[in-house]
């Protein structure tokens, strides 16, 4: 398999050998191309074509750049897979597997905005946006000075949401949305 970096190569890898219950090997570039380990690599796969063992042997390997790959290494592969960068659906699909853990307040129309600003953004981008954006209030937390609860809040209730009273009391603006958990 190849593609871009973060589509997602090393899971589908790590998925499919624990699906068909095998061992699952992690070999990086710089060992393939080192004289001890991918020597040895390359012998073992000459051998496995002749032994008995070949019908049992599934060798899958995942890479960012094949072509810097040696050629001989990539003449025993058969099939070559590309691994796209993840479409608009699939962003989408993304976004709220990311998500879905925590409360989120989207319209349609804010998620399709989304989707349109991540174009080129990879599987692991998505994840790592996500993650950013939802520590984004806690970091807000660690910086606000002063506190008071929002005005939907009434002895005996649950309150959601408070407002952070700015530095600036001349101007007196509110920051709306951060959670709070009883």
């Amino acid at each position: 398999m190849y593609g871009p970096p973060g589509t997602g190569k090393s899971r589908l890898a790590q998925a499919l050998s624990s699906k068909i219950d095998s061992t699952f090997y992690s070999v990086s570039s710089s060992d393939l191309v080192s004289s001890w380990v991918g020597e040895k690599l390359l012998k073992q796969m000459e051998g496995a074509d002749n032994s008995d063992m070949a019908d049992k042997i599934f060798l899958l390997c995942a890479t960012n750049c094949p072509w810097e790959l040696d050629s001989a290494f990539l003449r025993r592969f058969q099939k070559r897979i590309y691994i796209p960068l993840p479409d608009r659906n699939a962003r989408l699909e993304l976004m709220k597997i990311n998500t879905k853990q925590n409360k989120i307040s989207l319209t349609d129309k804010e998620w399709e905005l989304l989707v349109d600003q991540t174009e080129g953004y990879s599987g692991s981008d998505i994840s790592n946006m996500i993650l950013e954006a939802l520590f984004g209030p806690i970091r807000d937390l660690q910086k606000s000075l002063h506190w008071k609860p929002g005005p939907d809040c009434s002895k005996g209730s649950n309150c959601p949401r408070f407002y952070e009273l700015s530095e600036d009391k001349q101007k007196n603006y509110f920051r709306i949305g951060i959670k709070t958990f009883s």
